[in-house]
């Protein structure tokens, strides 16, 4: 059985981790290209990393965009990760 939709407060708090995570990432891979170099496949996997996120913040959003709403969510605005 499948779980019932993301409400938009779930949705705005997996939104802020997933955003979090990925400027971890980013800061990781940039430390990494630093100390081994950007040409170096250490390098450039660290600094691709980070961008790994992206597609799923990008399906999670659009699967959210789609699902019914309550009444009550509809008028909730989304804010933008923090």
């Amino acid at each position: 059985m499948q779980k019932p939709p993301m409400t938009v407060d779930e949705h705005e708090a997996l939104g802020r981790e997933l955003y979090r995570i990925r400027n971890r990432l980013q800061r990781i891979g940039v430390d990494l290209a630093e100390r081994y170099g950007k040409s170096n496949l250490i390098g450039r996997l660290a600094l691709e990393m980070h961008r790994a996120i992206d597609p799923v913040r990008i399906a999670v959003d659009s699967r959210f965009a789609r699902e019914p709403r309550t009444p009550a969510e509809k008028g909730q605005s989304m804010e933008a990760p923090k």
